[in-house]
């Protein structure tokens, strides 16, 4: 009995010496009160520890739980901000990219705006240019015509210039050449306003 008694002490002070089961049994054991009821108190207590030590791991397999679900929250929130990151930056080279892209269709735009008046432009004075040109070649001719007139030429040669004249003038057809010349004029000003 006595060896029972000092075996259950040492177990009581291998373990936990301050939990209070262990040091009630230990007194139990201590004092030689080892009866039905002593045994009856020893089991008990046992069972209360058994059951405080289950308590214990379940609380220590909870904590570990909660680590592993803190860990894994930890990274989750670690990939959603370097997602967050990622997604924010590639909107911002998606709004970068639209903005360069609404500046090509502007610039597309302006681009069209001015181009368009100035092909007009460009191509109406080529044939302004060759109006412009008979024109002058007409005023040639009637210059030719008053210096005739101016040194007393003779009739003929007054006669023959005019012929040269009003040939000239049915060549360039000169009201279709006066009308479209101020048609083209009109416009390109036109353009200006």
């Amino acid at each position: 009995m006595e060896s029972l008694n000092s075996n259950l002490i040492k177990i009581s002070q291998e373990k936990d010496n301050l939990n209070p089961l262990n040091l009630i049994l230990s007194l139990i054991f201590i004092n030689g009160a080892i009866s039905f009821a002593s045994w009856v108190a020893w089991l008990i207590a046992m069972y209360i520890v058994f059951k405080f030590e289950k308590n214990n791991l379940k609380i220590q397999m909870r904590e570990r739980e909660n680590l592993k679900i803190l860990k894994t929250s930890q990274n989750l929130a670690a990939r959603l901000e370097k997602a967050l990151k990622d997604l924010t930056s590639k909107q911002s080279k998606l709004v970068h990219a639209e903005k360069m892209s609404s500046l090509g269709q502007l610039s597309s735009g302006l681009a069209h705006e001015i181009n368009n008046p100035i092909n007009f432009i460009s191509g109406n004075i080529k044939h302004v240019k060759d109006y412009v040109h008979d024109l002058l070649d007409l005023l040639d001719l009637f210059i030719e015509l008053l210096d005739l007139v101016k040194n007393n030429a003779s009739e003929s040669k007054i006669r023959d210039q005019s012929g040269k004249i009003r040939d000239y003038m049915d060549d360039i057809d000169l009201d279709f050449l006066r009308k479209d010349l101020l048609k083209a004029l009109s416009s390109m000003l036109l353009l200006f306003d």
